[in-house]
């Protein structure tokens, strides 16, 4: 339909579509229209008397009259063929609404009966914001499942959707700078993505459902290189976050990474919002992880590393992970981090403070913080000398310097490991054979949330 609206406006013709193919298109269209007419109903429904424990309950959840209509929420009867009689009615025929994934062809053989009842209703919307199906959550306490989808159709799966995408990138288009100008925000259901949405933060989508399928992490990354994905603090909210990560892994490459917030105190981005306010949050989305510090994490804390043979375990974990990664930089860099970390995790016992060396060597497991130095390399530290950027950059800069400057800039040690971070994943970009530029680099960079050493290329990204 995009195509043809194009073709339209600058004078051209379409090809000429077969009988199959116009059969298709004609019943697409008719189903869509059907599901429009669904949403206007339930959306007329939720204004009338029956829908009063619906409004009630939205309204509990902070959510008013102007909220119900920007996201067209609704309410379904509770009745078993409301919707049906309403659409046939209107010249639909069963087969079509059962097609649309408007109701549920009983394997008896029975009358079909309207899919959602006595639910509120949220719509998801195609890529033209067109309703395709809907997401219904029960107003009954002992009502299964507490959430409810349509089923799979020629219009929808749920696993190639997320509910709010196209909003969600018209409002991230003018955000310019910033964490939260880099990605999406991913929730884990509809409201927590409206609450987002009604406080101001409007890139937030949520899955339907299901864990994240690769479709939908392509989905993510179409729209920005560093989604936020935001899990509540629970043990089930952890769990999600891991499944996303070890989805994520095989996928990522430079421009194509995740952030992860998990929530305290049990707590959803809704209840954040209502409880702490819209600044808390978005103070909250600011300071994401990146995801090679939620593998860190999760295999730091599966078990006690009071053995040779846990830490040995430990590693092996980690390592293990680092090969899912495809992309062969990435896969270099993940390995050069997480080997730092363990160094800097299991290196020995020494003085806090060495005045004849100058350098941080704290307690097993204590992790360098801004104005440590913690050496060659690991976490960045604050401000240091910079001595050899610029002749780093200028190698980057003209490939064939850096080919040739080589073996020099291996054996460098510099001063500032922010600096050696930058050698490092020059190193990475060169060795994978993609191409060797700062902006480039810089991505690298970013996948480690090596924020600093980002920092000290940016004057010379800006001169390009």
């Amino acid at each position: 339909e995009a195509v043809e609206k194009l073709a339209r406006d600058v004078g051209l013709e379409m090809p000429t579509q077969s009988p199959g193919e116009a059969r298709e298109y004609r019943k697409r269209a008719t189903l869509i229209d059907w599901v429009e007419k669904a949403c206007l109903f339930f959306e007329d429904q939720l204004r009338k008397s029956a829908g009063s424990e619906a409004r009630e309950y939205l309204q509990k959840r902070g959510f008013g009259l102007e909220t119900w209509t920007r996201h067209r929420m609704g309410f379904a009867p509770d009745g078993w063929r409301t919707l049906s009689d309403h659409l046939t009615k209107q010249g639909a025929t069963v087969a079509e609404l059962i097609e649309a994934g408007l109701l549920v062809q009983p394997e008896d053989g029975k009358q079909p009966w309207d899919r959602f009842r006595n639910r509120v209703i949220f719509p998801i919307t195609d890529h033209s914001n067109r309703p395709i199906a809907f997401g219904a959550r029960t107003l009954d306490p002992d009502g299964k499942p507490k959430y409810l989808n349509s089923s799979d159709s020629p219009l929808f799966h749920k696993g190639r959707t997320l509910y709010r995408y196209m909003d969600a990138r018209e409002a991230l288009a003018p955000i310019k700078e910033g964490p939260l100008s880099r990605g999406l925000i991913v929730t884990e259901g509809y409201v927590d993505a409206i609450a987002l949405a009604e406080a101001g933060i409007g890139t937030a989508v949520a899955p339907l459902g299901t864990a994240l399928t690769e479709e939908q992490l392509d989905l993510l990354w179409r729209a920005g290189p560093e989604p936020i994905l935001c899990f509540d603090g629970d043990a089930a909210g952890i769990r999600a976050a891991w499944r996303a990560c070890d989805r994520a892994l095989p996928l990522i490459e430079p421009g194509k990474t995740l952030f992860f917030v998990l929530l305290p105190d049990g707590m959803d981005p809704d209840d954040v919002v209502r409880v702490r306010g819209p600044q808390m949050m978005r103070d909250m989305l600011t300071t994401a992880r990146p995801l090679v510090d939620l593998l860190w994490a999760r295999e730091l804390e599966s078990e006690p590393l009071d053995t040779p043979e846990r830490k040995a375990g430990f590693e092996a974990r980690l390592m293990a992970a680092v090969n899912l990664i495809k992309h062969p930089g990435v896969k270099k860099a993940y390995e050069r981090e997480l080997k730092d970390r363990l160094y800097w995790h299991f290196r020995p016992v020494k003085p806090a403070f060495a005045p004849s060396q100058g350098k941080w060597q704290g307690k097993p497991g204590e992790v360098p913080h801004k104005g440590q130095n913690p050496g060659k390399r690991g976490f960045s530290p604050g401000p240091t000398g910079i001595s050899g950027l610029a002749l780093l950059v200028r190698a980057i800069m003209v490939p064939d310097r850096f080919e040739a400057a080589r073996e020099a800039l291996a054996k460098t040690e510099y001063g500032d490991p922010d600096v050696g971070a930058i050698r490092d994943a020059a190193f990475d970009v060169y060795e994978s054979a993609e191409k060797l530029d700062l902006d480039t680099v810089a991505a690298h960079l970013r996948i480690l949330d090596r924020k600093r050493a980002v920092e000290l290329l940016e004057p010379f990204l800006r001169r390009q």
